[in-house]
C-alpha cells in the first residue's frame, strides 16, 4: 500500500476557490466591455488654429463651411529668410481645443502639386518651425497625429513668400 506525503499535495479551500471564480467572472465581462467600446478622451479634430509662438497673434485659423473645414482668411506671408514659429491648437466640431498627450502630435506637409523649396519646415509635437527660403507661393497642410497616423488634415494653407 503507497501513503502520500500531505505536504506535497495542493489543496485549494473550497472559500478560496470560490472567490477565484467570483472575481474572475466580474473582471471577464470588464475586459469584454472596453474592448468593444471606443473611448476617445481628447475628441475628434475638426479644426485648427495657427498661432505666432513668440508674439502669440493669431495667424490662420479654420471654420467649418457645409462640414468641411476652410481656412477662415487668406494665408500667412513671410519675407525671404524669415523664420517663425507655429503653435498648432486643434480644435473639436464644438471648438473645444484639444490637449496633446501621448501619441498626438501636430505634423505638416506641402499641399499635393505645392511648390518645393520656398518653405522648409520642421514639425514638432505641438508646433511647426517655417523658414522662408526663397521667394514664391506655397501651401502647408497641417495634420492631427494620433498613434502613428493621420486622423484630420487641414486644407492647404497659402504661405506667400517675398523678398
Amino acid at each position: 500500500m503507497k501513503t502520500r506525503d500531505r505536504r506535497t499535495r495542493n489543496v485549494v479551500p473550497g472559500g478560496i476557490l470560490a472567490a477565484c471564480a467570483m472575481a474572475l467572472l466580474l473582471v471577464i465581462p470588464a475586459c469584454d466591455q472596453s474592448a468593444t467600446e471606443v473611448d476617445d478622451p481628447h475628441g475628434e479634430a475638426a479644426g485648427v488654429l495657427i498661432t505666432d509662438r513668440l508674439t502669440g497673434q493669431l495667424l490662420a485659423s479654420t471654420e467649418l463651411v457645409a462640414g468641411a473645414p476652410q481656412w477662415a482668411d487668406g494665408g500667412v506671408q513671410l519675407e525671404v529668410n524669415e523664420e517663425i514659429t507655429m503653435d498648432v491648437t486643434f480644435v473639436t466640431e464644438e471648438g473645444e481645443v484639444i490637449a496633446y498627450a501621448a501619441g498626438v502630435q501636430a505634423m505638416a506637409r506641402l499641399g499635393t502639386g505645392a511648390p518645393e523649396g520656398v518653405i522648409e519646415f520642421e514639425s514638432h509635437v505641438d508646433h511647426i518651425d517655417v523658414e522662408a527660403v526663397a521667394p514664391g507661393s506655397t501651401q502647408l497642410v497641417f495634420m492631427f497625429w494620433e498613434d502613428g497616423e493621420v486622423t484630420w488634415e487641414s486644407p492647404p494653407l497659402p504661405i506667400d513668400v517675398t523678398d
